[in-house]
């Protein structure tokens, strides 16, 4: 196994790789934190955990220019927040098969404006992992957004409709932000 062979195993480590509900590790540059996350991802795998993104190891955000107008609205770390749950919920709704009815409500509960920008990131070929949808709505109509903001609820008890335990693995989140 070569976790095993190359991993550095201390307690913190140890409690990371083998808890579920840790959500997250922070340590300083080249301490080993994307080798961990891959490591914890492979476990996940192993136990048929889904993991996402389906074609990636970790999912990382790219380069993010920010308007003006973005830095304000962005300055509000709730917008933040909201941004990263409706890319979270979409990208598992677009990779779990949702029965036809459930899809159907979901839909069907949404404001004509938030039913707009949930159709272009559900059926894009090329939007498919939370980074890439959180890249699209940072670069999309501020009107559309904050409409689609208010339909995380509904965004939420659909993916509540999964019942299997799904791993989202990113990384270099605040590289993307560096030079702004």
């Amino acid at each position: 196994n070569f976790e095993n062979d190359i991993l550095y195993r201390n307690a913190l480590v140890n409690a990371f790789l083998d808890n579920d509900i840790a959500l997250g590790i922070e340590a300083p540059k080249g301490l080993g934190k994307t080798f961990l996350i891959k490591c914890k991802r492979k476990r996940s795998q192993e136990r048929g955990i889904k993991c996402l993104p389906i074609d990636s190891m970790c999912d990382i955000l790219d380069k993010v220019t920010l308007e003006d107008s973005m830095f304000t609205y962005l300055g509000d770390y709730s917008n933040w927040i909201d941004l990263w749950k409706i890319s979270i919920c979409v990208a598992i709704i677009k990779s779990n098969s949702l029965t036809e009815n459930v899809l159907s409500e979901l839909i069907n509960s949404l404001p004509k404006e938030d039913n707009q920008l949930f159709h272009e990131l559900y059926e894009s070929q090329f939007i498919n992992t939370p980074c890439q949808m959180m890249n699209y709505l940072i670069n999309s109509s501020r009107v559309l957004v904050r409409s689609l903001q208010k339909s995380i609820p509904v965004l939420i008890a659909a993916v509540k409709t999964i019942n299997q335990p799904i791993h989202i693995f990113i990384d270099k989140t605040d590289q993307a932000l560096r030079d702004n």
